[in-house]
């Protein structure tokens, strides 16, 4: 799936001889902190952060501004997780799409994109997370399934990342269950990484009281 399917239509764009006025007013009534900023004939030229408007003449023609534009862009068939992982790399609230011209086609909302990878990708159901880490040659997905499977359980999502020398890699696992004790002590016992887990040891009420609140916090 790509991101060109979240575009929503109504995230506004600045011309860049248009004023910071115009720019903050758009940003405050569509409810960013991020705006994409291009020329006339729709080219893109960056993205403006709110915070570095702030302070100056309302006047002033926005284009004075970009040395501090974000050039942060995608493409129409930018996945979903590259989409998340650029805003994520950048912290913009907004990502412009762009055709192979430079020209925004459109533009998708940054808790849009999480709301929907959330819901595809399991991260709103009930589990702990596991973190392991391991050479590249020793990765093997259907084997650790297997040792979450020989403790029932299961493994509802994964995605891994890639260390920049291209010799380990990080795995992240979300699993159906917060009770993770012999699943982390077969994962030991396979002689794999553990860098991370959650929840730790607590009774199964306060874990899932936990969890509750932790959801509630990031409003997933």
């Amino acid at each position: 799936m790509t991101v060109l399917e979240l575009a929503d239509p109504e995230i506004p764009k600045i011309y860049e001889d248009e004023s910071i006025g115009v720019a903050i007013d758009k940003m405050e009534a569509a409810g960013i902190t991020h705006i994409t900023v291009v020329d006339r004939e729709e080219r893109f030229k960056g993205i403006c952060a709110l915070d570095s408007l702030l302070g100056a003449e309302e006047t002033e023609i926005i284009s004075n501004f970009n040395e501090d534009f974000i050039q942060a862009k995608a493409y129409e068939d930018t996945t979903f997780f590259d989409g998340l992982l650029m805003i994520g790399k950048n912290e913009i609230s907004v990502l412009p799409l762009v055709n192979l011209e430079n020209k925004v086609v459109a533009q998708v909302l940054s808790t849009e994109l999480l709301f929907k990878i959330t819901q595809k990708y399991a991260f709103s159901e009930l589990g702990g997370y596991i973190v392991l880490q391991m050479g590249i040659k020793d990765y093997n997905l259907s084997e650790i399934a297997r040792i979450t499977e020989v403790n029932d359980v299961k493994i509802l999502f994964s995605i891994f990342d890639i260390s920049k020398d291209k010799e380990n890699i990080v795995l992240y696992l979300k699993l159906n269950t917060l009770d993770l004790r012999s699943t982390l002590s077969t994962f030991e016992r396979y002689k794999y990484k553990v860098i991370y887990y959650y929840p730790h040891q607590q009774g199964n009420d306060e874990l899932k009281d936990r969890y509750d609140l932790l959801l509630k916090l990031f409003d997933i």
